[in-house]
């Protein structure tokens, strides 16, 4: 089976959405996002002073607290690593979208700075980190930027008469007995910028507008070689399960499309999906939220481009026999990395039913996809891993000082 939970016993952080999910020397780490506080019974922000860190080869779990100016506590930001450090932008910070860019301190940035936004996607490319796309602040947004676009929304909100409160849950939830429109300073965008962290920059990148991907927020991104893959995401009323491909060198977008018309063979409209590549030419797609705005359950798909025709392979019998509950497997608003390991992909976190369920639960569990056995060594390592406070001693009463450092650095 492609799918597995390696280590099925609650973690010793707390279940959480919303995060950032990179991977960096065989470790997956997490920072920030939502969790359900068991003693105010509400969602609360994780604080933004711990770094999360999990060891995929044991199980463990370690927490490394930061240190300097550190930032808000925060949901729905985007980050990658560039030259060892964890570059964070955006995100919701109390209920506000949020344009600042921090490295553990905050960064004081220049140039063309994205207005506040949050559920945008970005990727590296050498010393740059790209965002494109998310759900912005137009309130300080006052010029137009060519063929890009922010999207103005109207949205609802509901009333709770009983806890006497005003909430925008995710700016989804619609109440039919109480509800108003308002005229909102929030809107979609499809810009694209881009940071320079040598110089702590930001600019709008200029690409060919032909293909250009309407404006969409919670949307997902891969980027493999030279190449951007963007797809699906809400805009407006609609979630999409378009595909697009940038291409970096260029600066030109493609659209994507398989030469079937068998809607049935392909992923529906969805967004808080992930995306992330198995290889050079093949990408799984995972989970989210439905057009309907539904949990989409047993829910994976091969993106497959290995034939120079685009083809979708729906890996629902894979979920179905896999044997996994529902907690572990039906995920939306989740975290995903690819690892060092060809064909390796760890979900992280996530709501483990539709939003619109009062207190949803939220995964426990680190799920594994891959699409190949390990190499044997890595199995022997593992094994070694798991078992090494009997294997130690054994280990170093005969000198092997290189299997142990080799063993340490897994």
């Amino acid at each position: 089976m492609p799918f597995s939970v390696d280590f099925p016993i609650p973690p010793f952080v707390k279940p959480r959405c919303g995060h950032v999910a990179v991977y960096y020397k065989e470790r997956v780490i997490l920072w920030g996002g939502y969790y359900n506080d068991p003693t105010t019974n509400r969602e609360s922000y994780i604080n933004c002073d711990q770094l999360d860190i999990y060891n995929p080869y044991t199980g463990e779990w370690k927490t490394k607290r930061l240190t300097g100016t550190l930032p808000s506590n925060n949901c729905c930001s985007v980050g990658c690593v560039l030259n060892g450090c964890l570059y964070v932008f955006g995100g919701e910070v109390n209920n506000c979208t949020s344009s600042k860019t921090f490295l553990v301190k905050l960064l004081s940035t220049s140039g063309d700075i994205p207005s506040p936004r949050n559920k945008l996607c970005c990727w590296r490319e050498g010393n740059k980190m790209y965002v494109f796309g998310g759900y912005c602040n137009m309130r300080d947004y006052v010029h137009e930027n060519g063929p890009y676009k922010i999207v103005k929304d109207t949205f609802s909100y509901r009333v709770d008469l009983f806890e006497n409160r005003c909430d925008n849950p995710h700016n989804e939830l619609k109440d039919l007995n109480f509800q108003f429109q308002l005229s909102s300073c929030y809107g979609w965008s499809n810009e694209l910028y881009q940071f320079d962290t040598v110089r702590n920059e930001w600019s709008l990148v200029h690409t060919d507008i032909k293909d250009l991907p309407v404006p969409r927020a919670a949307h997902s991104c891969v980027k493999i070689g030279k190449k951007v893959y963007i797809f699906g995401g809400r805009f407006q009323e609609r979630r999409r399960n378009d595909l697009f491909c940038l291409d970096m060198q260029s600066l030109t977008w493609k659209t994507l499309k398989p030469d079937t018309q068998d809607c049935e063979n392909e992923p529906v409209g969805r967004s808080w999906h992930t995306l992330s590549p198995i290889n050079r030419d093949k990408l799984l797609l995972y989970g989210g939220l439905g057009s309907s705005g539904e949990l989409l359950e047993n829910d994976a798909w091969i993106i497959d481009f290995s034939d120079t025709i685009l083809k979708f392979r729906n890996l629902r019998p894979s979920l179905e026999q896999s044997g996994l509950t529902t907690e572990e497997k039906n995920r939306l608003w989740h975290g995903a990395t690819h690892t060092s390991n060809i064909g390796e992909v760890h979900i992280s976190g996530g709501y483990a039913d539709t939003i619109f369920r009062s207190r949803p639960p939220l995964s426990r569990n680190v799920l594994t996809f891959r699409d190949r056995p390990l190499p044997l060594y890595k199995l022997c390592l593992i094994k070694i891993m798991r078992q090494l406070k009997f294997y130690e001693p054994v280990i170093k009463s005969r000198g092997d000082g290189e299997l142990m450092d080799l063993i340490r650095g897994i």
